[in-house]
């Protein structure tokens, strides 16, 4: 199919719904400026969103980075043993995990500058490090689901019910992630929404624009083993620099963890499911 193509059959407008749709449920259905009331609450809704990227990591993206592996290997006629294609998507995660620690330790250098001058505290602190990580992993995420969204557009002459369907409960779900994240690191619901929609229609444009200089394949190619490892390894340092962290370090009681704990469950068996359907 040629990228003319992709905009006669309003491709684009589809993969901008279900990146967009979500974030519009989740700001009407979700009261979570509440979060910043009760930091407890926040901590429990940061156990949802640590469990959630943790498994979308193990159950969700490596499933997709290794079978693209396998099956470069298929096309290129060689047995399916163990070779270099493993290294390089382990070298990858940590390409990811090694680019957020540059990037935090960049924010710090520019705090610790910034007091040492002015000898006003910056706004460079760790919950607003930890807001720029995940905006770049979702800019990332969005642009490699739209990608894969459009290959199965671009696949199939119809659409199956349960795969939309599918994908608009995860990117819901992510988005949640996102919210909480965000709240937590002291931004407004409104600003929140708004950087949540920039990424979610930067991403679908990136797409459609990349689309129109690269074969569908090609992208698709890149994406399962470059981009997956690389976003795999910054939900990796999100999850275990900074939220894990905060959320064993705030005690509020035995009942306070058990609803940490379960949200942290619950987050997983939802992803774990979904990636079923998807």
């Amino acid at each position: 199919m040629s990228n003319l193509t992709l905009f006669n059959n309003n491709i684009f407008l589809l993969i901008a719904s279900i990146n967009l749709i979500p974030i519009i449920i989740i700001s009407f259905l979700i009261p979570i400026t509440i979060l910043r009331r009760y930091e407890s609450l926040l901590t429990t809704f940061l156990s949802f969103a640590s469990g959630g990227l943790t498994a979308d990591v193990f159950l969700r993206l490596f499933p997709y980075i290794i079978l693209s592996y396998n099956d470069s290997i298929d096309t290129q006629s060689q047995p399916p043993v163990y070779s270099d294609h493993d290294n390089r998507a382990g070298l990858f995660i940590l390409v990811g995990i090694f680019l957020s620690l540059i990037i935090e330790k960049f924010f710090r250098y520019f705090q610790n500058d910034n007091e040492q001058t002015y000898t006003t505290p910056s706004i460079m602190n760790s919950t607003n490090i930890l807001t720029y990580l995940f905006l770049l992993a979702d800019i990332l995420h969005n642009y490699t689901n739209s990608l894969t969204l459009c290959s199965i557009i671009l696949m199939k002459s119809t659409i199956d019910s349960t795969t939309i369907i599918t994908k608009v409960i995860y990117e819901v779900l992510h988005i949640f992630y996102g919210y909480a994240i965000l709240i937590y690191g002291g931004w407004t619901l409104a600003k929140a929404m708004q950087f949540q929609l920039l990424t979610g229609l930067g991403g679908s444009i990136i797409c459609l624009v990349s689309s129109q200089f690269q074969s569908n394949l090609i992208l698709q190619l890149w994406s399962n083993q470059i981009f997956l490892p690389i976003i795999a390894g910054i939900f990796i340092y999100i999850s275990t620099v900074h939220i894990i962290p905060e959320v064993i370090g705030n005690n509020y009681g035995i009942k306070e963890t058990i609803l940490k704990v379960n949200a942290f469950i619950i987050s997983v068996l939802s992803i774990f499911y979904l990636q079923k359907y998807e």
